[in-house]
């Protein structure tokens, strides 16, 4: 903020907020598995989810303009996987044809951009998913919808905590074994 004046203390590290530490990927890789859904990198120029084949399909970590920059979109991609109907059975993955522009289409773009940014906050991942194309429909829904940002919070929130459980799960695990000894 601008009421900010002054240079960090000499002490204090830098810290690189493109880099994911190896406890949060481990931490994202345990919510992938946990939703046994098919994930694969491949060299190429789209991150994508497919519902029909249940599978994550991303470009190769080192194609992404920062190692934060792929974990987000994993985490985006991620939170689409869990509208399936064997998980959350979401409208928008669940029941349309999912082409560009058509209303749940970008509604659920709109539920997984929120998804990803609450994991990447609770998280700790500074990355970026850039969207810009899918600005023009979003604004479309949220004009026509007041409560569409209410409704798309919810669903976001509600797949961010599916995902987030197993990670609860594994530490109330950790505690409980910690405690016996």
């Amino acid at each position: 903020p601008d009421s900010v004046v002054g240079e960090p203390p000499a002490d204090a590290p830098e810290q690189d907020v493109t880099r994911v530490d190896e406890k949060i990927q481990e931490q994202v890789n345990t919510m992938v598995e946990a939703c046994s859904v098919q994930f694969d990198r491949i060299y190429q120029d789209k991150a994508f989810y497919s519902p029909g084949r249940d599978q994550i399909v991303l470009p190769q970590v080192r194609q992404f303009r920062t190692e934060a920059d792929y974990w987000s979109t994993l985490l985006h991609e991620l939170v689409h996987s869990t509208g399936h109907a064997k998980r959350l059975n979401r409208e928008g993955i669940a029941l349309t044809s999912r082409r560009f522009g058509d209303p749940l289409y970008a509604f659920e773009e709109l539920v997984a951009e929120l998804g990803s940014a609450f994991l990447c906050a609770q998280l700790g991942i500074f990355g970026h998913v850039q969207h810009d194309s899918y600005l023009e429909s979003w604004l479309k829904v949220l004009h026509e919808d007041k409560r569409a940002i209410f409704r798309a919070s919810k669903q976001a929130r509600e797949a961010s905590e599916f995902l987030l459980t197993p990670l609860a799960e594994a530490e109330m695990g950790t505690t409980e074994s910690a405690v016996a000894a």
